[in-house]
């Protein structure tokens, strides 16, 4: 793969990782524990389609023969990120 391509990789995933963290840091606020995972869950699908549909996007010589390896991998990054934001969120909420 070229420079920029990984280049290019790297700053998708830096930006799954943020997203991730301030979306379950919003989603910690919702009433119950359940509604917060599942909004998590939600946050996660869409990451993957975001990631999915980006790499597909970058042409043949770009990630596109990654695209579903980096759909599952920004899956399984936005869940756990965001879930552990959550429940720190919900902590944090809980002591105040």
């Amino acid at each position: 793969m070229a420079t920029d391509t990984l280049e290019f990789l790297f700053l998708g995933m830096v930006a799954v990782v943020v997203a991730a963290m301030l979306g379950g840091a919003l989603a910690g606020r919702a009433r119950t524990v359940g509604a917060s995972l599942r909004a998590c869950a939600v946050l996660a699908v869409v990451s993957a389609a975001g990631a999915y549909g980006l790499a597909h996007a970058s042409g043949p010589q770009g990630a596109a023969s990654y695209a579903p390896l980096l759909a599952c991998a920004a899956l399984l990054f936005t869940l756990v990120i965001a879930f552990c934001a959550s429940l720190m969120a919900r902590r944090l909420h809980a002591r105040r």
